[in-house]
């Protein structure tokens, strides 16, 4: 089998397919920056403590690169182009919050940017995400920064690659998703098809968005 050009780490291979490094890290990672005091430990302790700290910060931080990772093989090209329009800046009120802990927690990554339909304060959203242990990239339409309903600007029904999903949280909003969507396991196993079919999908949805 040739060698995969988009890579993963290995922390991150050992995450997701060791069980008992999983169910570590993710202990791990909640005590990552907590202020409490550690539990009673030998110096000894305190240090293997410490080291197994710093690998769930990796495994965190890999998770979030391969997010960034997947944007920037997609639609990283298009958006450096100025074809997405201005990008929107992150804030701290921001509900897209980037630090390494928001992004594990959350799952997702997302990156907006301004729209050129009316009005003037619209914007496009991307997600990548990578919940329930499965790999989806997302499109999201906004105005005055509240979610409004993709199909109204009937972009459904062009993309053959893309798919109309109901937003969970509030029903009454829809978006789209790219139709190849991957577990974590089959995006490992063979992650330049995947990469491939989001970016023909990419290229579908910059033909028909504002």
């Amino acid at each position: 089998m040739s060698e995969q050009k988009f890579k993963i780490s290995e922390s991150l291979k050992a995450y997701y397919s060791d069980k008992a490094v999983n169910e570590a890290i993710n202990e791990l990672v909640e005590k990552l920056g907590n202020p409490k005091k550690t539990p009673e430990m030998s110096w000894k302790e305190a240090r293997q403590y410490n080291q197994a700290l710093l690998m769930a910060a990796q495994v965190r931080a890999d998770f979030a690169e391969m997010l960034f990772a997947i944007w920037e093989a997609t639609f990283g090209e298009y958006a450096d182009e100025g074809k997405l329009g201005k990008e929107k800046l992150i804030d701290k009120n921001d509900f897209r919050n980037i630090s390494p802990q928001d992004i594990w927690s959350h799952g997702w990554i997302e990156l907006d940017f301004e729209s050129k339909r009316e009005p003037e304060n619209s914007s496009n959203g991307f997600l990548v995400s990578a919940e329930d242990d499965k790999l989806e990239i997302q499109f999201y339409q906004y105005e005055n920064d509240e979610e409004k309903s993709v199909v109204e600007d009937g972009t459904t029904g062009e993309l053959a690659s893309w798919e109309q999903k109901i937003d969970k949280e509030e029903p009454e909003y829809k978006y789209l998703q790219i139709k190849h969507s991957v577990s974590i396991a089959a995006f490992f196993a063979d992650t330049d098809q995947a990469i491939e079919e989001w970016k023909k999908a990419a290229a579908d949805l910059l033909k028909v968005i504002k």
